[in-house]
This record gives C-alpha cells, sequence and structure tokens, in this order.
C-alpha cells in the first residue's frame, strides 16, 4: 500500500472520528435541547391534574372542586394539635345550594406599581419586576444592563417571561389548604381578572381567607425587596392565623417558568436545575449533571409521553423529590430554570450565608412540571410537535405546617433573576454559599464529550488575556478585545504544538520519500504473491524493518487530532459564555461602516450579511439570519491547506489520485457547512489555526528541504542490515 493511500486513510479515520464526536455533541442540540443525561426513568408529567387526583379524567385545572371539598392531598400530614372548631373557620354545612367553605375574599381592581427603577444606581439589584394580578406574582423581569440585541437601546432591555401564561405567573400564589380544604387564589379557567390581593405598596400585597360569613381565617402578605446583589431579589411572605383554633396551612405557588428561546443556533437549551444538600456534608451544595439538570425539551415531551401511557396519572408531573434522591436523602437547595445565558432560580432566604442549616429548602416539598395546555383538557392531547410553542412553568408544594392562633409564620424565600456570569455567582453572596455558579454548565450534547473542564480553564485563560483577571490601577492587563484574545490564544496553542507539529511533519516526509523508493520492490511482492493475502502481508513488513521504515509511526496528523478537544470545548464555552454575548471584534472596527453587523457580537455567526429575521432551514434545522462569510472562507483555507500539504505524487494510482481528489472536495465542503451556524469566535480560531498552520508547513519544508534525509535514509537502512546481520550468526550458535 503508498504511503499516499495510507495518509489518504488515515487523514480519512481522523477527520471521521472527529466528525463522530462533533455529531455526537450535537446530536441532542436539535430540537430535543440539551439535558446531559437521560433523567430519571420515569420522567416528571404535566399531567394537567392535581395530585390528590386518583383516576384518569379531567384535568385539576379544569375540575377544581369547589371551596369547601373535603379532598385532601396525598401528602398532607395530619393536623398538629387539637382539630379545630369547625364554627371558628366556617365550615358549619350551610342549606343545601347555599355557598359553602372558605374562600379569598375579593378585592376592587387596581394598577399594580412595578417595583425597581432601571435608571440610575439607587437599584442596586439592576432590574425591574412588573406584577401579576393572579396571586401577587411576578409577570416581568427587566434586568437593567442587558438588552435582546447588540442595539443596546433603552426600549430593547432584556426581560425573563415576556409571553408566559398568565394565570401561572412567576411566584404566583396558586392554592393554601387549610385542614385539607383547598382553597384556590384565582380561577384559571375563568376569563375574569381575579383581585383576590390587595396592594398595599409597591410590590407587597396582602390577601384574606375568609369563611362563608366573611370572617378573616388567614391573612397573607407578600412583600417583594430588591438587592443589595445584582438580580438579587427576596420574597418576604407571612401567613397569619385569625382564629381562636389551631389551624395546619399548605402552600402551593408557582415556581420558575420558561426563559426567552434564543432561537439563532443549533438548538433549545432551556434547562431545569437543581441543587441539593450532600447529607454527608452540609456544607457543599452539589448539583448533580447525572439526574438534575433536564433539557426542557426532554422534560415535557417525557411528560406527554407518560402522560398518553398513564391516562394523565396524577403523580406522573413530579420532577422532586426523585429516586435519585429519596435514595440519597438529599435535600432540596434551590431549583432553577436557565436558558443559554440567563437563569432565574428559587432558594431560602437568608440573612447570614454563613448558616450551613439555612441552605435547605425545606418549605418546598416538592416540585413539579406544568405545560400551558391551550383549552386542551388533558396534557396527552397536546401534540408532541408543539412543544416548542407550549410555556412550561414548575410548581413548588410546600409542606404542611401548623399554625397557633393568631400565630404568625414567615415563609420567605430568596430569588435570583440574573446572568450566568461566573464572576458574578462565584463572588457575591448569598450566591456563593448556595453554589449557584452550577447553573453554568458549558455542555453540548453531553458532558464528558464537551470537555467540562477545560471550558472552564479556556474561558478563565481568554479572560487572563483579555484583561478581566489581573489589574493594576483599577486597569486590566490584557488586550482588552475578545477577539484578539482569541487570536492569542491560537498563537500559544500552535506555539505549545509546533515542536510535535514539526516532529510530525518531518517523520511524515521521510516516509513518504522511503515509501517511495520501496514501490518497485513493493509492486514486485504484489504481483509474486496476489493469491497469498497473508505472504504479501508478512514479507511487506520485512521489507519495511529491513529498509527501516514504519508506517505505523506516523505523527503528522496528532496535532490537528490533539486540537479536536480545544475546538469543542471552545465552541461550547464560546456558545454559553455571557462574557462573549454581544461583543464585537476588534475593537468594534467593522461598526464604525455604519454599524455594520459583521463580527459584532462574537457569540453568534459573523453575519457578514444580515437578513434582519431568522428562518430554519428544512433538511437541517438550523435558524439562519444571514450571510456567512468565515464560514466560507475557511473552506477556502482548507481547500488551499489540504493541497498544499497533500500535493500529487507520481507514483499514486488513478484511483488513489481520484480519493485525494475527492476528500480536497469533500472536508472543505463539510465542516464549514457544519460550523455554519457556529459563533463566529470559532470560525475566526479555526481559521487563525489554519492560516498559522499552512505558514508554519512552509518553515518546516524549508527546514526539511535543509535536511538530508536521503543520507539519513541509507545510514539508518544501514544500521539495519548491520542489525540483522549480526544477529543472525547469533541465532545460527543458539540453535
Amino acid at each position: 500500500m503508498s504511503v499516499n493511500l495510507k495518509r489518504v486513510l488515515i487523514t480519512t479515520l481522523v477527520l471521521a472520528l472527529g466528525l463522530v464526536i462533533l455529531l455526537s455533541v450535537f446530536q441532542g442540540a436539535g430540537k430535543r435541547g440539551s439535558s446531559g443525561s437521560s433523567g430519571p426513568a420515569r420522567t416528571p408529567v404535566d399531567s394537567g391534574q392535581d395530585a390528590s387526583a386518583a383516576a384518569p379524567g379531567p384535568t385539576a385545572d379544569e375540575t377544581e372542586p369547589a371551596p369547601g371539598a373535603a379532598d385532601q392531598p396525598t401528602d398532607v400530614r395530619p393536623a398538629i394539635g387539637a382539630a379545630p372548631d369547625p364554627a371558628e373557620i366556617g365550615q358549619v354545612p350551610p342549606a343545601e345550594g347555599e355557598r359553602t367553605g372558605l374562600h379569598f375574599r375579593e378585592q376592587p381592581p387596581e394598577a399594580l406599581i412595578p417595583l425597581g427603577d432601571l435608571e440610575g444606581d439607587a437599584n442596586a439589584s439592576r432590574l425591574r419586576l412588573e406584577f401579576s394580578p393572579f396571586g401577587a406574582g411576578i409577570a416581568q423581569v427587566t434586568l437593567a444592563d442587558y438588552y435582546r440585541t447588540r442595539a443596546r437601546v433603552a426600549d430593547d432591555r432584556y426581560t425573563f417571561f415576556e409571553g408566559s401564561s398568565p394565570r401561572r405567573p412567576v411566584m404566583g400564589l396558586r392554592r393554601v389548604s387549610i385542614e385539607g380544604q383547598r382553597i384556590d387564589a384565582y380561577d384559571e379557567t375563568a376569563n375574569l381578572q381575579p383581585y383576590t390581593f390587595r396592594q398595599i405598596a409597591a410590590g407587597e400585597f396582602e390577601a384574606v381567607v375568609v369563611d362563608a360569613d366573611d370572617r378573616p381565617v388567614l391573612t397573607i402578605t407578600r412583600r417583594y425587596e430588591l438587592g443589595p446583589a445584582e438580580g438579587q431579589i427576596t420574597l418576604r411572605q407571612r401567613l397569619r392565623n385569625e382564629t381562636s383554633a389551631p389551624l395546619t396551612v399548605q402552600v402551593e405557588q408557582w415556581g420558575p417558568g420558561d426563559l426567552p428561546y434564543l432561537r439563532e443556533g443549533y438548538g433549545d437549551y432551556r434547562r431545569v436545575r437543581f441543587g441539593y444538600l450532600d447529607p454527608r456534608d452540609r456544607e457543599v451544595v452539589l448539583a448533580s449533571e447525572s439526574d438534575f439538570l433536564l433539557g426542557r425539551h426532554e422534560v415535557i415531551k417525557r411528560a406527554i409521553e407518560s402522560a398518553r401511557e398513564t391516562g394523565d396519572a396524577a403523580d406522573s408531573n413530579l420532577v422532586w423529590p426523585n429516586e435519585t434522591s429519596r435514595k440519597n436523602n438529599y435535600a432540596l437547595s434551590w431549583v432553577a430554570t436557565t436558558n443559554r445565558y440567563f437563569g432565574f432560580a428559587v432558594h431560602r432566604a437568608v440573612d447570614d450565608p454563613r448558616q450551613t442549616a439555612a441552605r435547605s429548602l425545606d418549605q418546598v416539598a416538592r416540585v413539579e412540571v406544568w405545560v400551558e395546555s391551550r383549552g386542551e383538557t388533558r396534557l396527552s392531547a397536546v401534540p408532541t410537535e408543539e412543544i416548542d410553542t407550549r410555556f412550561m412553568s414548575l410548581k413548588l408544594v410546600g409542606s404542611p405546617m401548623p399554625l397557633a392562633p393568631l400565630q404568625e409564620r414567615p415563609l420567605d424565600l430568596g430569588l435570583y433573576a440574573g446572568p450566568l456570569r461566573g464572576t458574578l455567582l462565584t463572588q457575591q453572596q448569598p450566591y456563593r454559599a448556595f453554589n449557584l455558579k452550577e447553573l453554568i454548565v458549558y455542555q453540548l450534547g453531553c458532558a464528558w464529550c464537551t470537555f467540562q473542564t477545560l471550558t472552564h480553564f479556556l474561558l478563565w485563560f481568554l479572560r487572563l488575556i483579555e484583561g478581566d483577571v489581573i489589574t493594576l490601577g483599577g486597569v486590566g492587563l490584557g488586550v482588552h478585545d475578545w477577539g484578539v484574545a482569541i487570536i492569542i490564544l491560537v498563537l500559544i496553542v500552535r506555539v505549545i504544538l509546533h515542536p510535535l507539529t514539526k516532529k510530525g511533519q518531518v517523520s511524515m516526509q521521510r516516509l513518504s520519500r522511503n515509501m517511495a523508493k520501496l514501490q518497485p520492490e513493493i509492486k514486485k511482492l504484489q504481483e509474486k504473491y496476489r493469491d497469498n493475502p497473508k505472504k504479501l502481508q508478512q514479507e511487506q513488513m520485512a521489507l519495511y524493518r529491513e529498509h527501516n521504515v514504519n508506517p505505523a509511526g506516523c505523527l503528522g496528523l496528532l496535532p490537528m487530532f490533539l486540537q479536536t478537544p480545544i475546538w469543542i470545548a471552545l465552541y461550547a464555552m464560546l456558545y454559553f459564555a455571557i462574557e462573549l454575548r454581544q461583543q464585537p471584534a476588534f475593537y468594534g472596527v467593522f461598526q464604525i461602516f455604519g454599524n455594520w453587523s459583521f463580527l459584532a457580537d462574537l457569540s453568534q455567526p459573523d453575519h457578514f450579511i444580515d437578513f434582519g429575521r431568522s428562518f430554519h432551514l428544512p433538511l437541517l434545522g438550523w435558524a439562519v439570519s444571514g450571510i456567512n462569510a468565515l464560514p466560507i472562507l475557511m473552506g477556502v483555507i482548507f481547500y488551499l491547506q489540504q493541497k498544499y500539504l497533500t500535493p500529487p505524487n507520481p507514483n499514486m494510482t488513478p484511483e488513489q489520485e481520484q480519493q485525494q481528489k475527492i476528500m480536497r472536495i469533500v472536508f472543505p465542503i463539510i465542516f464549514p457547512l457544519f460550523l455554519y451556524a457556529a459563533p463566529s469566535g470559532l470560525t475566526l480560531y479555526i481559521i487563525t489555526s489554519s492560516t498559522i498552520g499552512i505558514l508554519e508547513s512552509r518553515y518546516i519544508r524549508a527546514h526539511i528541504d535543509a535536511l538530508d534525509l536521503d543520507r539519513e535514509s541509507a545510514a539508518a537502512s544501514a544500521r539495519a542490515v548491520k542489525q540483522v546481520a549480526n544477529v543472525a550468526p547469533r541465532h545460527r550458535r543458539e540453535r
């Protein structure tokens, strides 16, 4: 087999292996999103039915029992203390047809005042909350320092939950259960605006549960506070027993919901996340990637599939606790939803983060997944292809708690709404105490094949070059441009790999010359042993040993193989690192020309020509919003690189020449097409690396030409022949 054919085969195998790794990375990045693992065997299902239901039927949201119904949630424990006097809490059975049970006192409609100022420095948390009349929940969170687009205009600030289900507002109170009787804060099936909470001040609300005679039974106050840390929100809740009898109360409220979906790119990376406390070390908050990092698309899909199998069983929408958390006795520390760059987390409100006992979110007994059904009576009726258009929200169900007569108990929660930025979540409290840096996952498809440790190191190193890590006199020492930092990273990697690259190319050149000299001998052996392949292989190996030729010792492709993990890790880092979001390359020089979109955002494709809107390619499923020049340039450089590194060989057969031509055409097309929608920072890295590789090859070839490889090969062959001659007499004497 000629050296050129071996080179073709080895190159094909290495590139195919790299392509397989890339495909395994992105195979989950399409419509189904990325979960990092398969998750629990029976993934939580939104059945649209309350956990107390016992058999298939219409959802609980559609057929809620009227106030006063005697059904009790399955996890409600017996009341603590003496049973209350029914007359004290308005549960004396009325005459038939009269209104029965407890209910929220209705309030007159009013305009709700937002909390937080997006201008100036008065708002330390740098956000604004807008509220919903449905359970005094959060309708929208607007960040002051982040924007939807790179235009960065005031009316284009980044918002959470916009367009979400209005009847499932984030952190909105859904219902309370008093002595097993469920009282809804609002009717989810009605079209009327439910005003059960009275607005006391901006971000402060009060609601009262009364009996049939309008006597107060339970007062609920909710007050939202902002700061002092960026993105920090505190929900102060108080439950007060207004009766002279002890009560057992259970609270259900909506938790985090869907965050905005960035449609440009390879897939939906919205996730549901959990942090928990290891019982062996209460100081450490962990977040498992195997069971508690769930892809949003897969959660909803398996929920629908499970609902179809079980008939919307009531317990199928549970996501916490799961089998793993029960088996290991994990305590919930926080629950969150994230998208590509931002996260919304719920944890316990703590005044002193050093109190380790306060890191357990024991106010929440279970977490369920609910999906907007849009009029369907069952989740099982939701078409699977409409998953991406449905709104998902989490429901937090509290543990039953006793309230003595006239007693008031707190039920405070801490919230985080902000960027997934490591410098924020690892340095500021209380995020550091809760280890919320676990929300940051540079993961595409799976954890091991995106080299998590390498991604974190690359980001740290790029930040070091760019200038965020080391400062002098308050000024960063770096280049202060992420595009320049990426090019410097390429130079450093190429310098580190240069000795190996040089050794590999020298060995390839030596092998090529030796194999060319052996071609006549190899052809003779092929003619002689054409009917005996095994003997032919043995004679060829003997010929190689005689002339000190080792085809397996070629290291020419090893540097390319070693760079593959860097490319994959860099892709994941550039795709998820918010530090590069909306950051231009080369100090924004291209934006001087009429705010040109070219390389205006290193986390997005280069947008040489911007269409202004995105559309999906029918076969690949990618969201494309413009013509990108860097992938096309990368294909041209790949073609020139292969043409330069694999020149035609006169000893090649017509079949080998045809294979080489195919490779020169296929690979410069496959990789640019595959990376067409990749972040421009990655294509910039590959183009720079390939260009430097061509220049490096010219330098190495000049060095090779200065060496007398023919003399070295002859000397090596003479040594091999001499060694064989010395070994043969010794074998004869031993016999």
